[in-house]
């Protein structure tokens, strides 16, 4: 069956190309996103039941680490069709930790579905999901309405998270319908001018019903507080609006289509999965405003990066273009690469792959498709062609990562959400003998573009970042999903410095082996002087020995060099790297028959070493330049806990409601500063840092440094 309103290009497309229209529900955790998903998908009679994400019975939550955490962990859909469209549903996590999955999925889908708690209003979550969806189609629907306190201030909370701006106005399609005691009895629709009564029972069936005579003014006023919206959004229908105190029903209708698709307002409505309320009239909604793929309106046009740097809206040219939203691993090694399709078609053949992760490691050139799939939680059915905004399925290793592009030979790259940059490092270090767990943590890192593994410079140790404690463990325990051990995680290694304390003079190292006879068959000598520099000087070797080669031969002078910079890695009192000096060469000596270069390497490192330790080193600890942006009301606390962590302020700007803190903090403090500012903030800080410098450790944490040195 053809969508109502569908063109004729359409629908010769919706003949042999599934092309459904896309949309997202985002919210905060535990808003009831899931329920509300299977509330759809059982109204669609996709499923007998509305599924239980507490009970384990969600369709869009049934792999094993979301039934065990009895939480959505990772973007899932389910295709259903309804009054003739075909629609396809994508389920997101709603933990914080996992915000970056949620955001890629409103940006590849061609609206949003943002669940609002009726109890519990507007919540962090909702914040980031209204943001995600600016400037594209969105509707809010307000989960468990049986909560509901007041509408009206329930809206008000919505138009703030928008922020605050009457460019887009939130309107309620629906007004909820109470019995004499407070008891929930169904939905007033104010498009139709109807009651929707639903049995009692939770069965789900509604009847309509003509609206009582106490409801009549507070419809009124609803289709009244429509019309005025929908006419604030156009020009033409203002004018028209303000000569005849009112707009037509029909016009009302299309100009509410246009609206919302144009990203200019935003319809409420009411829903409870618990009574099964609300299912019916939502899809309803959702097929008339969820947009078509062949008519999408301009923010909902995904945009491409060609090969010189042009960022323009992907055109049909550009032939296929899909983007990889998501890699999903599971228990069993099927490997599931989750791709929109940005435009052209989607069918069998070998696909070019653009990465923008390169820092990944090796990626495929291309990929061979034989099957696509389409989704339905963990069935699955497959696909021939797929058009734009389609999402379908490509089964086993394909080396793909959250944010590729594939087309069919153009040099495009899809313009996605930036993933964040971990604000939790950790040291992570494999059980021995697990010969398993950097694959298993290289392919957990390359689906989830939140989590960064690299290697410090310093100390060669694999840092594992992650967007929280929770991102963390989740990350581990996907990584044992895979076959491997779970490694050990502690904070990770400050990379301290060691730096002279004083000047020394005078100081001689030789290097001397005799063999047969007490002859000399290795002999090598050289004698230094010891200058300190500053903190930020990287150690440096000068040359004052004679210019003549009477003494020591210019031949040698080099290995001389080679010995003092290798006895640079290591100083004397806890092992670490040496910086802040200046060795200048001023003598030594050297058997014509015996001496070589590695013996000259030998002396110079043992000159060098005795200089350190005749002049003593002092211990350095590095200092990051930290941004840290916070809501004005979580200022005080945050320039308390940066005091109390030895931190130094450098700069404060307040503006909008948020400040702006910029400061000089020690990295050993801000390995912990991510958990403490999410406590601070309850979640709406973020942080950047920076390399500052290096200072002095402190007397009381020099112990402590000496003790976790890697190197004594």
């Amino acid at each position: 069956m053809r969508a109502r309103g569908a063109s004729i290009i359409e629908r010769i497309h919706q003949r042999d190309t599934w092309c459904p229209r896309t949309f997202a529900i985002l919210g905060h955790r535990s808003a009831g996103k899931t329920s509300l998903g299977d509330l759809l998908l059982q109204a669609a009679r996709v499923t007998r039941q509305v599924g239980s994400v507490e009970e384990g019975t969600s369709l869009l939550d049934a792999s094993a680490e979301a039934r065990r955490h009895r939480q959505t962990l990772a973007i899932g859909s389910a295709w259903l069709e309804h009054d003739g469209s075909e629609l396809l549903l994508v389920d997101t996590p709603g933990t914080s930790s996992l915000s970056h999955e949620s955001q890629r999925a409103a940006h590849a889908t061609s609206a949003c579905v943002v669940a609002v708690d009726a109890g519990q209003g507007v919540e962090l979550g909702t914040e980031h999901a209204l943001r995600w969806a600016e400037g594209r189609p969105t509707l809010v629907v307000v989960t468990k309405l049986e909560r509901l306190g007041a509408l009206d201030e329930l809206i008000g909370e919505i138009e703030q998270g928008l922020g605050g701006s009457n460019a887009v106005r939130v309107v309620p399609l629906q007004l909820p319908l109470w019995d004499d005691s407070g008891g929930l009895q169904g939905l007033v629709d104010v498009v139709s001018g109807q009651v929707l009564r639903y049995a009692t029972d939770g069965s789900g069936a509604m009847s309509p019903e003509p609206v009582p005579r106490p409801l009549r003014p507070a419809l009124a006023a609803a289709r009244e507080r429509l019309a005025e919206s929908v006419a604030l959004t156009d020009d033409v229908l203002l004018e028209r609006y303000l000569e005849d105190l009112g707009l037509p029903d029909d016009v009302v209708d299309q100009g509410l289509i246009s609206a919302v698709q144009a990203g200019r307002l935003v319809p409420l409505m009411l829903t409870s999965a618990g009574r099964r309320i609300g299912a019916i009239p939502l899809l309803d909604t959702l097929a008339r405003l969820v947009p078509s793929a062949w008519a999408r309106p301009e923010g909902c046009v995904p945009r491409v990066c060609t090969a010189d740097g042009e960022i323009r809206a992907v055109a049909a040219s550009d032939g296929f273009v899909g983007e990889v939203v998501a890699v999903q691993r599971h228990a069993q090694g099927e490997c599931l690469n989750v791709v929109r399709v940005c435009a052209g078609t989607a069918e069998r053949g070998s696909w070019t792959v653009q990465s923008p992760r390169a820092a990944m490691g090796p990626r495929p050139a291309t990929v061979r498709v034989d099957k696509l799939y389409r989704m339905r939680g963990p069935r699955r059915a497959t696909v021939r062609r797929a058009g734009p905004g389609a999402w379908v399925v490509l089964r086993g290793e394909q080396g793909l990562a959250p944010g590729d592009t594939l087309t069919r030979g153009a040099a495009l790259q899809v313009v996605a959400p930036t993933p964040p940059t971990g604000q939790l490092v950790r040291w992570v270090r494999p059980e021995p003998g697990d010969a398993s767990w950097e694959d298993a943590v290289r392919a957990v890192v390359a689906a989830d573009a939140g989590l960064q593994l690299h290697s410090d410079p310093s100390s060669g140790a694999s840092l594992l970042s992650a967007t929280s404690e929770g991102h963390l463990r989740l990350a581990l325990e996907r990584v044992e999903a895979l076959g491997a051990r779970r490694p050990t995680v502690a904070l990770p290694p400050v990379a301290y410095r060691e730096m002279p304390t004083r000047a020394v003079e005078g100081i001689e190292g030789v290097h001397e082996a005799r063999g047969d006879g007490g002859l000399v068959s290795e002999y090598g000598r050289c004698v230094l002087a010891l200058q300190p520099t500053s903190h930020e000087q990287a150690p440096t070797v000068v040359d004052q020995l004679p210019a003549d080669d009477e003494d020591l031969p210019r031949r040698f002078r080099p290995a001389l060099s080679e010995g003092a910079q290798d006895a640079f890695q290591h100083g004397p009192t806890a092992g670490y790297p040496v910086v802040g000096v200046e060795i200048r060469l001023t003598g030594g000596d050297y058997d014509i028959l015996e001496s070589t270069d590695a013996h000259f390497r030998l002396a110079a490192h043992k000159a060098v070493r005795l200089a350190l330790e005749a002049s003593g080193t002092q211990l350095l600890e590095p200092w990051k330049e930290v941004t840290v942006v916070v809501p004005e009301d979580s200022l005080r606390a945050l320039l308390s806990d940066v005091a109390s962590h030895r931190g130094r302020i450098v700069d404060i700007r307040v503006d909008g409601g948020e400040a702006e803190v910029v400061a000089h903090c020690p990295y050993r403090e801000l390995r912990t500063f991510g958990g403490r500012l999410d406590g601070l903030t309850s979640g709406r800080g973020t942080f950047q840092c920076r390399d500052s410098h290096y200072d002095v450790v402190p007397s009381h944490l020099v112990a402590e440094a000496i003790e976790t040195s890697q190197h004594t």
